[in-house]
């Protein structure tokens, strides 16, 4: 190579970096844009809910919710909430460092590849997928998982290439464990990458004279940290599969299922994804064999010539074995395989494979350079299509939950201080997400109606439904206040009702302080019957305000009850929530629950806080009251 050719090199590699830079600070600056303004979804509302809002990292009690606890992830949830609050960018903050994490690392080995202009194109094939970037955005285990294996297999492509050093192979191995951790599905492609690191750490292939120290340390290393991450996750995951939790997808057929799942997800709703995804999927086999067959040539040939490359068929052997380990689980454990983002695992060892293989495509260099910029363009192009701050692939009932929130917030800054908007909500759309808004953001402003049957009650002065809901909701009564483009629309009351026609405390009771709630004593309760008549039909609201004290692990529920003629017919509840910055002080709270139009007086009415798990709920003060409209 001549000095002109050495300075053209030198060049086009400081482009390639500038190149690799900005466009992966502008995707890094797009995942955080979505962390902050993309709506909760449903499989984080279930993960703070039930686990983050409690401060539980593994349940005492395994069931089938349990799925959505993602051990790594959900611990650091309730880290970074301790330090920055209850935020969707808080929350989600574990997984916006897990895509910076996977942007360096693709960084790093592609800047491995050969020629500058290859390895630039390579980092767009790496990055722009939109369904992996998705998940950098979102309170889930799987950007963890997928950012933390990517910085491992560089720390492996190093192992391999720069003498075999200790510090790589220990970081390799233990942010793979760690992403087990975040996602239990990635077993299947752990035990192979690290089953092959072992081998390749005693066998050193092309290092030459090595010491017998050297040769045993290595994979004593390998057994060692795999020993102890099997010790802690083979026993959660065996819970996990003993109750239903440990979900894998439910395909039964690995290429029109698991792959075609995660190319219709990578399409990102564009139209006639359902048409492209099986054409595609044939293409992706293809060009995994092709893959293949680059790979093992070019390896034999460098083992004859003495160069011994490893990485490129610890990828193809890796990915390979995963795919064999999850075939051996349906057929011999009857697992099903894995779908959709639980294959994410899947996904980006794919694409670097394809990658290594067509870097070395013989001939001149710029040839395996275009195929990589004609591989790089329509995946750029589609990545561009589908750019959203606020819409994700797979939960889109749930996508409006915070823009109703900011709706909601900013009506009521425009009423006198003090006011109180009570909000109908259709439960589907509390489980979407919406749950988590009315725990943090809502619980001390308003009073959340999700009742299936008074969700759009005259005394709520909104209510949020899907459009198939809308239909339930009287036109005389309510308008719509916004309409959103998923067919979610916010209902406002045409004819707010501003004071009860009549108010009466039915029951006072005081506790001294220190009275806790526990497992022996949870049934504290008070009520009374209802003794007065009115002149006219009315709506009845049951009012409870309360003091207590609890910390944020504390799970305790208060809730309401009607009976007659000793039966109960009526009971709606809701969830005590204390924010982390007020754990462990006294607050004073309200809740009001609207009551079936068939109540009337004699009935009874029960107002209860229960603990249920966690630190004890301390009650000093109850009050009952109803109104009637």
């Amino acid at each position: 190579m001549t000095d002109l050719d050495l300075r053209h090199d030198k060049t086009a590699a400081r482009y390639r970096d500038i190149f690799i830079i900005v466009s992966g600070l502008a995707l890094f600056i797009y995942i955080v844009l979505r962390a902050y303004l993309l709506s909760f979804t449903v499989d984080e509302n279930g993960t703070y809910g039930m686990f983050v809002s409690r401060g539980i990292v593994l349940p005492e009690v395994y069931d089938h919710f349990s799925a959505n606890d993602h051990p790594l992830n959900t611990a650091m949830m309730i880290f970074f909430e301790k330090i920055f609050g209850s935020g969707e960018l808080s929350l989600r903050f574990p997984n916006v460092l897990a895509g910076l994490l996977y942007l360096f690392s693709t960084a790093m080995m592609v800047r491995r590849m050969r020629p500058a202009l290859f390895s630039a194109a390579a980092f767009l094939v790496l990055n722009l997928n939109p369904y992996l970037v998705q998940y950098f955005s979102l309170a889930r285990g799987y950007g963890l998982a997928c950012g933390l294996t990517a910085f491992a297999f560089w720390q492996a492509w190093r192992y391999f290439e720069d003498g075999y050093r200790f510090r790589h192979l220990l970081a390799a191995m233990l942010t793979s464990s760690l992403a087990v951790y975040a996602n239990f599905t990635y077993l299947n492609l752990y035990l192979p990458a690290v089953g092959l690191l072992g081998l390749f750490a005693f066998w050193k292939p092309g290092a030459g004279q090595i010491a017998f120290k050297s040769r045993i340390a290595h994979p004593a290393l390998v057994l060692t940290v795999v020993s102890v991450t099997l010790l802690v996750v083979i026993p959660v995951a065996m819970k996990m599969k003993a109750a239903g939790a440990l979900f894998t997808g439910g395909a039964i057929f690995f290429w029109e299922h698991t792959v075609q799942s995660v190319i219709e997800a990578s399409l990102f709703d564009t139209p006639g994804s359902l048409e492209l995804k099986a054409p595609l999927a044939l293409l992706v086999e293809i060009m995994y064999w092709l893959s293949a067959a680059a790979v093992l040539a070019w390896t034999t040939w460098g083992w004859i010539k003495k160069k011994r490359p490893v990485f490129p068929l610890f990828v193809l052997l890796a990915l390979t074995l995963s795919v064999v380990s999850i075939l051996l689980q349906y057929e011999l454990m009857g697992t099903e395989y894995v779908t959709l983002r639980m294959a994410l695992f899947l996904l980006w060892p794919f694409l670097l494979l394809l990658l290594l293989a067509a870097e070395k495509i013989p001939g001149p260099k710029i040839i395996p350079a275009i195929v990589c910029v004609l591989l790089a363009a329509p995946l750029t192009y589609h990545f561009a299509g589908t750019l959203s701050l606020y819409h994700g692939f797979g939960w889109p009932t749930g996508e409006d939950n915070k823009a109703v929130v900011k709706l909601l917030e900013e009506y009521r800054g425009k009423q006198p201080a003090g006011t109180r908007l009570r909000i109908g909500i259709e439960p589907v759309l509390v489980v979407t997400g919406f749950d988590y808004y009315k725990k943090t953001v809502l619980f001390s402003q308003y009073d959340i109606t999700d009742h299936a049957a008074y969700f759009t009650h005259a005394l709520n002065d909104f209510c949020f439904l899907t459009a198939t809901a809308r239909a339930q909701a009287d036109s005389n009564l309510w308008t719509v206040y916004k309409e959103f483009p998923s067919g979610n629309v916010l209902l406002s009351r045409k004819n707010k009702k501003t004071a009860p026609r009549l108010t009466k405390e039915l029951n006072v009771s005081d506790y001294g302080e220190g009275t806790t709630l526990n497992q022996e004593q949870k049934n504290v309760y008070f009520g009374s019957k209802w003794t007065d008549s009115l002149s006219a039909p009315a709506h009845f609201m049951a009012c409870v305000k309360f003091t207590i004290r609890q910390t944020d692990k504390s799970r305790g529920v208060i809730f309401i009850t009607c009976n007659r003629g000793g039966k109960e017919y009526f009971a709606q509840g809701a969830d005590l929530y204390t924010p982390p910055e007020k754990s462990g002080e006294w607050i004073e709270n309200m809740v009001t629950m609207i009551l079936p139009d068939d109540f009337k007086p004699g009935d009874e009415i029960i107002s209860a806080i229960a603990w249920q798990s966690g630190d004890p709920v301390i009650v000093k003060q109850m009050r009952l009251s109803v109104e009637a409209y």
